[in-house]
């Protein structure tokens, strides 16, 4: 089966699907790194944070349809359930 991206052309819908991640991840994974190194002022807490919120939109398949569908807004809503899980288990 394929499936018409309007960057690539027709593509199977595994490798699009690979794609979009790819592409969202090369565009908003230093965004998140830095909003997350702010929000938490620990480097190692943010890398472990941005990587495991590409890894819940990856599993839930919540990608924008479109990439221009405010990726940035899920990534954020993701990451912010993710800070409060962290602090949290600190408290604890």
């Amino acid at each position: 089966m394929c499936i018409t991206d309007d960057e690539e052309g027709a593509v199977p819908a595994t490798d699009l699907a690979a794609h979009r991640i790819h592409v969202l991840y090369t565009d908003h994974h230093g965004w998140l790194y830095g909003w997350l190194r702010r929000k938490l002022g620990n480097a190692c807490d943010a890398a472990d944070l941005a990587h495991d919120t590409f890894l819940r939109v990856m599993v839930s398949r919540r990608m924008p349809v479109h990439l221009g569908e405010e990726p940035r807004a899920l990534l954020t809503h993701i990451a912010k359930g993710l800070v409060i899980d962290h602090w949290r288990r600190q408290d604890v």
